[in-house]
């Protein structure tokens, strides 16, 4: 009797717990092969708009304006992306800052996540270049190569919480 008194308690006492688990892999060497378009762009714009229903859940939806700085397989006509920040799987990508594309096909927009961008420390430099040039071509590992933005890009802090209704 006991522990089912202790057991009931337990379960009372705990919170709610909140699971997730991301639909996309990862970025790795071979998804980045496997790209039909990969380009260098800018983040010139965000627009954030608070999708959340439930604060255990809060996670907000971005638009962004994109600028193609260089096409380094294929040619995309993207100009446009958006993402989520959320807890579970979201991403945050900052405007004036330069960013990795790898897309299996073309479109004037598409869904940015950790399965498709790579941020640059700075911007595109020569030795980005050849790095990348080195994974595409089956030379080098992304993940050696660029391993600290592969670590930047899934490392997202939750949003803050929303504001006190007044």
């Amino acid at each position: 009797m006991l522990r089912i008194i202790l057991l009931i308690s337990a379960l009372l006492l705990a919170g709610p717990a909140a699971a997730c688990s991301c639909v996309d892999t990862p970025l790795d060497t071979a998804s980045a092969r496997a790209a039909r378009h990969v380009f260098v762009f800018r983040v010139i714009s965000t627009t954030a708009q608070d999708e959340s229903q439930d604060d255990r859940l809060a996670g907000y939806r971005v638009s962004a304006k994109i600028r193609v700085l260089a096409n380094v397989r294929g040619k995309t006509t993207a100009r446009e992306l958006d993402y989520w920040i959320h807890r579970c799987c979201g991403i945050r990508l900052e405007a004036g800052k330069d960013y990795i594309g790898f897309l299996r096909s073309d479109g004037a927009s598409f869904h940015a996540s950790h399965a498709n961008v790579l941020p640059l420390w700075d911007r595109f430099t020569h030795p980005e270049a050849d790095d990348l040039e080195a994974v595409l071509r089956g030379k080098a590992k992304l993940e050696e190569v660029f391993a600290s933005g592969l670590s930047e890009i899934s490392q997202v802090p939750p949003p803050p919480p929303p504001c006190p209704a007044r």
